[in-house]
């Protein structure tokens, strides 16, 4: 889930669609529909994120991440993809315009990605099987992992 502002909510589905809810009534204000493409299987897990702008995030156990533009009626705007098996976390950097994606997959780097274009902006090696992504207060990304580790980035 992830909450947009201006009394909306949106929640991802295994059914590959994103519904903005009106929190206050409970009615849906829209459906963005085939999130993934049609031949992929139905989701075990929808991670949502909202971001600078009216845009939002989405990824999944799918291999690409989504970028929609709420305000433009859920209209997709952008993608990253080549992800094995999907991602595990993603969290905004203090700086307003990257994203910083954990994969599912152990043989994968975490990904700084560029809000705007979807463009990778650099992969950063660490731990193994990444779950969490956090920023702390002064901006360092934050990864940790299965093996009980924990990474603080510069």
């Amino acid at each position: 889930m992830a909450a947009l502002g201006k009394n909306r909510l949106a929640s991802g589905s295994t059914d590959n669609t994103i519904i903005i809810w009106n929190i206050h009534n409970g009615r849906i204000i829209r459906t963005i529909n085939d999130i993934v493409e049609a031949e992929s299987p139905k989701l075990s897990h929808v991670h949502l994120l909202r971001l600078p702008g009216e845009k939002l995030v989405h990824g999944s156990d799918y291999d690409v991440i989504k970028f929609w533009n709420i305000a433009q009626f859920g209209k997709h705007v952008s993608k990253h993809d080549g992800f094995s098996n999907g991602i595990s976390s993603m969290t905004m950097l203090n700086d307003g315009s990257t994203l910083a994606i954990a994969p599912l997959d152990s043989n994968e780097a975490i990904r700084l990605v560029n809000i705007n274009t979807g463009e990778r902006i650099k992969s950063i090696w660490g731990n193994v099987n990444q779950h969490e992504l956090a920023v702390l207060e002064n901006g360092r990304l934050i990864s940790a992992a299965s093996d009980d580790s924990i990474i603080i980035w510069k």
